[in-house]
């Protein structure tokens, strides 16, 4: 049940970013300057999208009563959260490549997109091949790989090698934003932020996948099913996709985009209304018009409504 709640929120987080990266990519919504990369974060934030939704079934399938909802449950997991994290690993390459390589341009683009492909490549042929081999069935507090081994060579091995990369290339690019971080702020001010708001992704991965790596080196060892380990790591596993939604709500700046935007939809509304165009006449003034004939007649504003008297004498005067 708490990992439902948990994935109920990531399903929320995660959408903001998908919906917000879908209007910039499609100029609903723009931003005066970039301040993410949106191919990385709506290629991470669709893994955490579909994640969420295995977490979710849990609260129409306790204790895994259903065969069919566990099976799919299984396989929906084992491919969104190793997408999840390989597009981590897209983010510290991407920050490696263009903060201390300094890529840029097609060059760049391109390496970006050949990790982003390889991203949901591996984990696609990963989640395929397991369901011939048997690999699917309960496994704690939901469904998931059921054989120990494969846990290991089909998704554990791979969260170990990019946690280890990702600490590596964190801990550099974070030293060299230190070391030059005031030379840097001077000259590109949006370097640096951009930077930091894709590190932040990096340290939500860590917080998220901290435990659930700390409860699988443990059970090598010793027996684990305490619920010191159990129940935050059902907790946090679910949650990467809100915090990615606050992180990127904070560094993206979409809500100020989305105002503008709606902004501007209320002067277009307001602008084709013929009725909000109608300007006042000033006061104690005169306008020229012209009627069908084309003569000039002059029109004389006052402050009130004329009488047919007076309506006659300015003719007259006419």
């Amino acid at each position: 049940m708490l990992a439902g709640i948990s994935g109920t929120l990531s399903f929320m987080g995660s959408s903001y970013i998908v919906i917000s990266c879908l209007l910039l990519t499609f100029g609903i919504v723009k931003q005066s300057t970039q301040t993410t990369n949106v191919s990385l974060v709506l290629s991470l934030s669709l893994a955490d999208f579909f994640s969420s939704f295995s977490y979710m079934t849990i609260f129409f399938n306790l204790h895994n009563r259903f065969w069919i909802v566990c099976k799919l449950q299984a396989f929906w997991m084992q491919l969104f959260e190793l997408a999840s994290i390989f597009n981590t690993g897209a983010i510290a390459f991407y920050l490696l490549n263009s903060i201390i390589f300094r890529l840029k341009g097609r060059v760049l683009s391109v390496v970006n997109g050949f990790w982003i492909i390889v991203a949901w490549t591996i984990p696609i042929i990963m989640a395929v091949t397991l369901f011939p081999l048997g690999g699917y069935g309960p496994s704690g507090p939901w469904c998931w790989v059921n054989v120990v081994e494969f846990k290991f060579f089909f998704f554990y091995n791979y969260l170990f090698v990019i946690v280890i990369l990702n600490i590596l290339i964190y801990i550099a690019v974070f030293t060299y934003l230190s070391l030059l971080g005031r030379k840097v702020s001077r000259t590109n001010r949006h370097t640096v932020r951009f930077a930091r708001s894709l590190l932040a992704y990096m340290v939500v991965f860590f917080g998220v996948w901290s435990v659930p790596v700390i409860y699988r080196l443990l059970s090598l060892a010793v027996d684990v099913d305490t619920p010191l380990l159990v129940i935050p790591m059902t907790i946090l596993n679910p949650c990467g996709g809100i915090f990615n939604g606050l992180i990127y709500g904070y560094f993206a700046r979409v809500h100020q985009s989305w105002l503008k935007w709606i902004d501007r939809k209320r002067r277009t509304i307001t602008t084709q209304n013929p009725l909000s165009n109608k300007r006042p006449i000033p006061r104690n003034s005169s306008a020229i018009s012209v009627d069908p004939l084309g003569v000039d007649i002059p029109v004389v504003a006052t402050d009130y409504p004329m009488t047919p008297e007076e309506f006659g004498h300015v003719e007259n005067n006419v």
